[in-house]
C-alpha cells in the first residue's frame, strides 16, 4: 500500500481553473502532519505535470488529452486516476475566479517572499483555507487548509509564467507499465 500511495500522493490543495493561455511553473512545499513534501509543478493551458517525492519515492502526476495519471519513474509503475477534481489539482489560472466562487473573504494585506499578497478566507468540502494571492499577478504564493485530517501548509516559490514546456512533459513514458485498479477512485483513497 506505500507503494500505492507513492503513486497517489502529492496532490495539490489549491483549485484549478484552466486557462488555455496560462504557462506558469513553480515549486512548492507541501508540510502536513509534520511530513514535507516538496515539488514541482508545470502547468500548461489544461494540461499538468507535477514531480514528487514522497518518503523518499519519486512520483509524477500528469494531465493530459487521455486523463489525469500518476507513475513513479524508478519502478516505471504507473495508473490512471478517476475521481480526481479541480481542488486537488495544482493551481492554474484564474484564481480569483475561483476565490469569488467560494466567496472568500478578503481578511488583509501581507508581503510574502518580497510579494504584496492579499489575503483571502474560504471553505470548499470542508475544508477552511487560508490564501495569500499575489496581488500584481493574482496567482497564490501560500495556502494554509485546516480540516479534518489536520491542517496542511502550502507555500509556492520560484513562480515562473511564460515559461514552455515540451509536449513530452505532458505525455506518459513509453516504459511505464499501468497498473490495472479496477475503477481506483482517487475520491475514495481521500475519503471524500
Amino acid at each position: 500500500m506505500k507503494r500505492l500511495g507513492a503513486i497517489v500522493a502529492g496532490v495539490l490543495l489549491g483549485a484549478s481553473t484552466a486557462s488555455a493561455e496560462l504557462s506558469v511553473s513553480y515549486d512548492q512545499q507541501l508540510t502536513h502532519n509534520g511530513q514535507v513534501t516538496q515539488q514541482h509543478v508545470i502547468v500548461q493551458g489544461d494540461r499538468f505535470r507535477m514531480e514528487s517525492n514522497v518518503q523518499g519515492t519519486n512520483t509524477v502526476m500528469i494531465r493530459n488529452q487521455d486523463g489525469v495519471f500518476s507513475y513513479m519513474p524508478d519502478t516505471g509503475m504507473g495508473m490512471k486516476l478517476t475521481g480526481v477534481d479541480a481542488s486537488q489539482e495544482p493551481v492554474a489560472g484564474e484564481y480569483l475566479s475561483y476565490l469569488n466562487e467560494q466567496h472568500a473573504q478578503k481578511l488583509r494585506e501581507e508581503t510574502v517572499q518580497g510579494r504584496v499578497c492579499d489575503v483571502y478566507q474560504y471553505s470548499d468540502k470542508g475544508k477552511s483555507t487560508t490564501a495569500w494571492v499575489w496581488r500584481e499577478k493574482q496567482f497564490p504564493v501560500k495556502f494554509e487548509m485546516q480540516g479534518p485530517d489536520g491542517q496542511m501548509l502550502a507555500e509556492l516559490s520560484n513562480i515562473q509564467f511564460g515559461v514552455p514546456a515540451p509536449a513530452s512533459a505532458f505525455t506518459l513514458p513509453a516504459n511505464v507499465q499501468m497498473m490495472d485498479m479496477g475503477g481506483f477512485d482517487f475520491q475514495k483513497m481521500l475519503g471524500q
